[in-house]
């Protein structure tokens, strides 16, 4: 995809998939904004929040994937402020020949989106690029994203199969998001495979024809791996507490802060332990023979019956690593602050005497 042949400016809408490397791709958008600026690219932001603040931005992702799915009879108040908020933020850049707004809400909102559209198409060129993967393996990490480590439904905690039904929601009637989006945009509507592509972030610059100073360093579809299992168990037990809808919250900005959220944990069998019982007693008898041949030739007595070992308590084989690595990592924190806060409040010392200048 190269640059337009009208000379007219461009607008890239990348509506997704989420789960489909969408968070790598706007992390290197947003690291990379000012180099893309240089280079005529504006990115527009999540919220489209740049390149200059406006009364009408919204404040935070939640708030614009609620005005996302307002059904197209209802929107009329969202597509006007999104129809005001584009149109300042791409005037806000007139040196840019191509303006990106990346958000995986706009998956399902081609409907609501067509009034946008049509209106910015008679100054714009827009193309519409979506990303898609095997639906079993986008589902899966669709479920641990929006069914465990955010819980977006009320209730108890949903298993996999309970949590299918919600993930239209997220765009998992393919067919559908592409339909609907060809209708909207016609053959402006870029479809990509996100299995076939070793790094998301050099198709998406690829496909977009942006060229850019500052490649993709090769890691740009691992922005957000999928949680270890245990640590999702973690989450599962945690957001399982409530009824209501629950975000990451602490929990996700705890296991960011000790460095664990990407961490593998190793299974280990929590029943290894010394024998007990009667294999206890197997292993002595074993030992009987090497034990008297030293009573016979050292005289050594080894008459003490040796003590029957308990076995642990079976536990979470996987879980209870992460805790302990959770409280071992608190612990050295608090005793650093603990350390600070005495240098900062214990009186001074004495002085000794001046030296003589």
């Amino acid at each position: 995809m190269t640059d337009s042949s009208t000379g007219r400016p461009r607008l890239i809408l990348h509506a997704g998939l989420g789960k489909t490397g969408s968070s790598a791709i706007q992390k290197y958008l947003r690291d990379h904004a000012a180099t893309l600026s240089a280079e005529g690219v504006n990115y527009l932001g999540m919220q489209i929040e740049r390149p200059v603040r406006d009364a009408l931005d919204f404040s935070a992702g939640d708030n614009i994937a609620d005005a996302l799915t307002t059904p197209p009879g209802e929107g009329q108040h969202v597509r006007d402020r999104l129809l005001t908020l584009l149109r300042t933020k791409i005037a806000a850049a007139p040196a840019a020949h191509t303006h990106v707004w990346s958000q995986v809400s706009l998956s399902g909102a081609a409907d609501l989106m067509r009034p946008v559209i049509d209106e910015l198409a008679r100054g714009l060129d827009v193309t519409v690029i979506l990303y898609f993967r095997h639906k079993a393996d986008w589902l899966a990490s669709a479920y641990a994203q929006w069914g465990i480590k955010h819980k977006t439904y009320p209730g108890p905690m949903r298993s996999f199969a309970e949590f299918l039904p919600l993930a239209d929601k997220w765009g998992a009637d393919y067919r559908r998001v592409i339909d609907s989006w060809r209708a909207v945009a016609g053959a402006t509507v870029e479809i990509r495979s996100y299995d076939m592509v070793d790094d998301v972030v050099a198709d998406f610059l690829t496909a977009t024809g942006i060229a850019s100073d500052s490649p993709s360093d090769g890691s740009g579809d691992r922005h957000y791996v999928t949680p270890d299992d245990a640590v999702l168990t973690l989450f599962k037990l945690h957001q399982g507490q409530t009824d209501d809808t629950a975000l990451p919250g602490d929990l996700a900005l705890l296991f960011d802060a000790l460095g664990l959220a990407n961490r593998t944990h190793r299974e280990v069998d929590p029943d290894i332990s010394i024998p007990a019982g009667e294999e206890w007693d197997r292993f002595v008898a074993s030992l009987e023979p090497e034990m008297q041949q030293l009573r016979d030739a050292f005289g050594m007595d080894f008459s003490v019956r040796p003590r029957a070992a308990t076995v642990a308590a079976p536990a979470p084989a996987k879980i209870v690593p992460v805790l302990i690595e959770m409280i071992l990592a608190l612990h050295r924190r608090i005793e650093q602050l603990e350390r600070k806060h005495r240098a900062r409040t214990l009186p001074p010392g004495p002085r000794g005497p001046r030296r003589a200048g």
